[in-house]
């Protein structure tokens, strides 16, 4: 499955690549100017995002990549630090697919999600 994650911590970077690397592609941006570049080039199946960016809100990226034609196929997952019921709500309702809290769920927990959803698109 080809991934992009969004995140500007560089320790979740290397976490998601160590993850994720050995059964997915995987390309990173720490920012949401570069995960624009990204989509075009890299034609993501599936995008993982941190809601704190540095550069714009998760919440703004994932509503302009909703926007996008072709986004209704796109497996969308954030991985975030916000626990927060209101904002969850606000992210769902936007269709994402699942929502992650760092600290509760781990990038292991990440990393079989992704996983299972992909046995069972098989």
């Amino acid at each position: 499955m080809r991934i992009l994650a969004i995140d500007a911590d560089e320790y979740y970077h290397r976490s998601l690549k160590e993850a994720l690397e050995p059964h997915h592609q995987l390309r990173l941006a720490a920012t949401v100017r570069a995960a624009k570049l990204a989509l075009q080039e890299f034609e993501p199946e599936a995008v993982i995002t941190e809601l704190l960016l540095p550069d714009q809100t998760g919440y703004d990226f994932l509503e302009s990549l909703f926007n996008r034609s072709g986004a209704n196929n796109l497996l969308t997952i954030v991985f975030t630090r916000i626990d927060n019921l209101e904002d969850i709500a606000a992210v769902l309702a936007l269709g994402v697919n699942h929502y992650l809290v760092k600290g509760r769920d781990r990038v292991a927990d990440l990393n079989n999600l992704l996983l299972t959803l992909q046995t069972n698109a098989l």
